[in-house]
């Protein structure tokens, strides 16, 4: 009997990289699935906390802020960036995860191709957030944080 052994060989490497690809495939979904998992306990447990914390009602946002300018925020590291809540009480004060320095909305300036700047005063200096803005959630912050300060001055 004559065994076509380029044929063995060639459904041997079919079966390896068809195994490899199911391998990859279940690691990456698995991966997916446990960052998702992450962030849902995350806003879990965030949500829990300030619900004890203050006793009225909140309103957050999730911005993913430049890694430098959040250096000293609690939140979660995306490389270059940083995802921080920021949070609204119902007197309209705002602060950040963890944080109980309160921050009054100045300037926003918004670039769609770069980072926006949010500029906020605290007590005693200024800060300056760079943060990834889309045109959506611009406008929710402009009419929400910023828009009222417009109106004034």
């Amino acid at each position: 009997m004559w065994i076509d052994w380029h044929l063995v060989n060639g459904v041997a490497m079919l079966l390896l990289v068809l195994g490899v690809t199911f391998l990859l495939s279940g690691a990456v979904g698995f991966f997916m699935t446990n960052r998702q998992d992450a962030t849902f306990d995350r806003q879990r447990k965030f949500e829990a906390l300030e619900s004890q914390r203050w006793a009225q009602t909140f309103h957050y946002i999730a911005l993913d802020v430049y890694q430098a300018d959040a250096r000293r925020l609690m939140g979660i590291n995306n490389g270059t960036t940083k995802n921080v809540y920021f949070v609204q009480l119902a007197d309209g004060s705002l602060h950040t995860e963890g944080s109980r320095v309160m921050l009054k909305p100045v300037q926003i300036d918004y670039h769609s191709q770069d980072y926006s700047v949010l500029m906020f005063q605290t007590q005693h200096k200024r800060r300056c957030y760079r943060v990834q803005l889309d045109q959506a959630t611009y406008q929710l912050l402009l009419t929400s944080w910023f828009k009222p300060l417009q109106a004034v001055a």
